[in-house]
């Protein structure tokens, strides 16, 4: 068992029960409430939410926000019930650095959107890129643009320090170490991005949805492992991808689009595709 298994909290074991609709729909309530539990000493220190910023239309919501956003609770409180369990989260990740799952989260760790889409293949069952699925990659590429806005005004408001920061510890892409530690580390965008592009992916693919959010919550967890975040950031983020894409299906232009990837996918998918690169589970990984 992994150590991520042995550590899911309220918010994580709903998540893994739901079907990607009630992640969308039915799962608000609920996964809410499991943030709100979870940070409940941490509450108070919540400070008054600030309107976004408009993304320029670059997106699909240009600046429309899910209004749930707001009720998304502040990081831990230092030497609270939940700071201490994020740092044990860390400690337990940390131990997994000469194992198979460390090379996973070295390959989750690269930010480039080629890459991102191709951390999706193998649960997907297919190749995805530009130039597999031109019509998904434009569809993730233009929301990965909306959700890393929801989450980066969040990032701002909190300015909390990300773990490697802390502890002046070497992450997985020490290169990007400069850039992020400037950015905030609750909620984790990386994770946001992550999630939602797993809740998008298992509505086209239903058949292998559960591959496709086990791999969106590996992807998020990659985070942890390389401590680039904590664990809480990356609940945060997951909740922050969910609202974002429950907010997108309300957007005519990202319902059109994700038509068009639901034919594409569906077509692949009937000439018998396959992806082209060596595919192992994360899970298989996890533990050697």
């Amino acid at each position: 068992m992994g150590w991520w298994h042995a550590r899911r909290d309220d918010q994580s074991g709903f998540l893994g029960m739901m079907t990607p609709q009630q992640l969308l729909i039915g799962g608000a309530a609920v996964i809410a409430a499991g943030l709100v539990a979870h940070y409940a000493p941490t509450m108070s220190s919540a400070v008054s939410p600030k309107p976004m910023q408009s993304v320029n239309g670059f997106g699909y919501l240009s600046g429309a926000m899910p209004e749930g956003l707001v009720n998304l609770p502040p990081p831990p409180a230092p030497g609270s019930a939940a700071m201490q369990r994020d740092v044990e989260a860390r400690e337990a990740a940390l131990r997994l650095k000469d194992r198979a799952r460390y090379a996973e989260a070295v390959v989750d760790s690269d930010r480039s959107f080629p890459k991102t889409l191709k951390a999706y293949s193998c649960a997907m069952g297919m190749d995805v890129s530009e130039k597999a699925t031109p019509r998904l990659a434009r569809l993730l590429n233009k929301m990965r643009i909306d959700v890393r806005h929801a989450a980066g005004g969040l990032r701002d408001r909190y300015k909390r320090k990300q773990p490697f920061a802390v502890y002046n510890t070497p992450t997985c892409s020490p290169e990007d170490e400069a850039l992020v530690s400037s950015q905030g580390s609750y909620p984790s965008a990386r994770s946001a991005v992550g999630w939602s592009y797993a809740l998008v992916l298992a509505e086209l693919n239903p058949e292998r949805a559960a591959e496709i959010l086990q791999r969106g919550r590996d992807f998020g967890e990659s985070r942890v492992i390389c401590d680039a975040h904590w664990q809480s950031d990356i609940d945060a983020g997951n909740e922050v991808g969910r609202l974002v894409v429950a907010r997108l299906h309300q957007d005519k232009e990202f319902a059109a689009d994700l038509q068009a990837a639901k034919a594409e996918v569906g077509q692949l998918r009937a000439a018998g595709a396959r992806p082209s690169g060596q595919c192992n589970g994360s899970r298989a990984l996890a533990n050697r």
